[in-house]
């Protein structure tokens, strides 16, 4: 792959320099996926592309990017010049913090907007699976409290009991899955339990950002920290998923 000049800052120049330092200190104890991993976590990252054997792409919110391959690393030019709330400037004063990694998942409760009045654009829903074992429902909700802060809320609904009627129950058709997400409640009372928890927060963020500009580097931050991906998506947002 041939490597594209540029001489203007970008992300992507920033993350190869850090990634090539990081590189350096392994002394080879290092796999192409811990590499591209690395690059995926700096910061402006938004999108990984996956296309072994040949090559494998990181895109940063500034429009810049990096290949990854065997050979090396490869600075991408952007085929679009970037609105000017990602430019470089624009995303090096930006905050964002996240609880997925956290030992409390109250950690960012405190940006939760109080009382009823703020309205929250769903940016997606579906289904997430990391297993047999491990499935449920996930949509993801996103609003901004203050000129300059958006905050991501994740709401959780117990997949178990999707399509399960007050009849399975008192027939005795359910599994130890479904039995588990009853456990104390009426069927209705379970199927409508919520769990909510505050994902993702950007500090700082440029006041012409948009909703949908704010949600895809969030989003970003979920993928990042492997948080819950929808696989199957079942409502349209502000994400094409």
């Amino acid at each position: 792959m041939n490597k594209e000049n540029i001489t203007k800052p970008s992300l992507a120049k920033d993350a190869i320099k850090l990634t090539k330092q990081w590189v350096s200190s392994q002394h080879g104890k290092c796999s192409l996926d811990d590499i591209v991993q690395l690059l995926y976590k700096q910061p402006g990252a938004i999108d990984l592309v996956d296309e072994r054997p040949i090559v494998m792409i990181v895109t940063f919110a500034d429009g810049s990017g990096v290949g990854v391959n065997r050979e090396g690393l490869d600075l991408l030019q952007p085929k679009t010049e970037p609105p000017e709330k990602f430019r470089r400037s624009a995303i090096n004063t930006m905050k964002i913090l996240t609880s997925l990694n956290a030992d409390s998942d109250d950690v960012l409760e405190k940006y939760r907007p109080k009382g009823g009045s703020h309205h929250w654009e769903l940016v997606a829903s579906g289904f997430w699976s990391e297993g047999m074992y491990h499935s449920g429902h996930i949509a993801y909700f996103l609003t901004r409290p203050k000129e300059s802060v958006w905050v991501l809320d994740g709401v959780e609904q117990n997949a178990a009991l999707d399509g399960i009627t007050q009849k399975d129950v008192e027939e005795g058709l359910l599994n130890d899955d479904q039995l588990q997400a009853m456990w104390g409640m009426s069927l209705e009372e379970a199927q409508n339990q919520e769990y909510r928890r505050i994902v993702v927060v950007i500090e700082d963020a440029p006041k012409d950002m948009e909703a949908k500009d704010a949600a895809e580097l969030m989003y970003a931050e979920v993928r990042k920290n492997d948080g819950k991906i929808i696989d199957e998506p079942d409502l349209d947002g502000l994400l094409e998923i």
